[in-house]
């Protein structure tokens, strides 16, 4: 299970307007007209840190998807050297789940 850490991306719409110009007259070529700038719309993506909730949110879905490794073991059906990385990446969610728990506490 690959943890999403750092940022969500967001995509919204961004109003740019373009400068006016001048163009000539049709007929009257020494004699200008304005025309007003275009204004159009594009989609921008702006990058948001995630909240210590959804971080936290995260790591227990890791925890739930990874449930299978730790009950095999616990039911005899696998040894623990055969997930002993699996393991240890869950022991440190775990840990980052309790620090970012502790985080949201102080901030209460």
């Amino acid at each position: 299970m690959k943890i999403e850490t750092g940022y969500t991306c967001r995509t919204h719409r961004v109003k740019s307007v373009q400068p006016d110009t001048f163009a000539p007259l049709v007929g009257a070529p020494q004699l200008r007209r304005r025309v007003p700038g275009a204004v159009e719309y594009e989609e921008a993506e702006e990058y948001i840190p995630y909240t210590a909730a959804e971080m936290i949110a995260q790591y227990k879905a890791a925890l739930k998807e990874t449930d299978y490794a730790v009950i095999k073991i616990a039911e005899g059906a696998a040894a623990a050297e055969e997930y002993a990385d699996l393991i240890m990446q869950r022991q440190a969610w775990r840990a980052e789940i309790n620090r970012l728990e502790t985080e949201v506490a102080a901030d209460g």
